[in-house]
């Protein structure tokens, strides 16, 4: 059986996934990953089945909207992201999958500051920003994800070790792992 992932899906670190807005065709697939939260980017209502879903898994959902930065004057409050961020960054909340419409920007911007507070450069968190914002990068976006100040969640990113969290069968000169064998590796539970 062939189960059908949301476009832009990639195992983050182990227990943290992202992806553009899941449909009903890529429930079954996220069911196999045994989530227990799902964060939402975006104020897209879910549909019925996937209202269902969450209650039939018993999945906590979080809806904590972030702003497009498509305008200077737009930002999103350093509060917000680490109040994401703060749920990201504890283990029990894992399997988490944090998601936008498309899987590039929004959540782009939240994996990256994850990465700030994994002390990765500058360079390799604007490298898998772009990787998955391409071909469509945004200026604004770099500029907040370079000026996102991680203090806030530094010492409850210190105290569950974040630094050396990585993916499952982690590939450092791919940065992730490839989706197709996410279905197939154990979970947490």
């Amino acid at each position: 059986m062939h189960l059908e992932l949301p476009v832009n899906f990639a195992e983050v670190v182990e227990g943290i996934y992202r992806s553009s807005f899941p449909q009903p065709t890529h429930l079954s697939a996220l069911q196999a990953l045994r989530l227990k939260t799902i964060i939402t980017l975006v104020d897209e209502p879910f549909s019925p089945a996937h209202e269902q879903f969450l209650h039939d898994n018993n999945i906590i959902h979080h809806r904590i909207i972030v702003l497009a930065h498509k305008d200077p004057a737009t930002r999103t409050p350093d509060a917000i992201i680490n109040k994401i961020l703060q749920i990201l960054l504890d283990p029990r909340n894992h399997p988490v999958l944090v998601h936008c419409n498309k899987g590039k920007h929004r959540t782009g911007c939240v994996v990256a500051c994850l990465r700030k507070t994994q002390s990765w450069s500058s360079a390799d968190i604007l490298a898998e920003y772009r990787q998955y914002s391409y071909p469509k990068n945004r200026e604004l976006d770099e500029r907040f994800i370079f000026d996102f100040d991680v203090s806030g969640v530094a010492c409850l990113a210190e105290e569950n070790n974040a630094p050396s969290w990585s993916p499952s069968d982690f590939d450092a000169s791919a940065r992730r792992r490839a989706p197709q064998n996410l279905l197939e590796a154990p979970r947490n539970l």
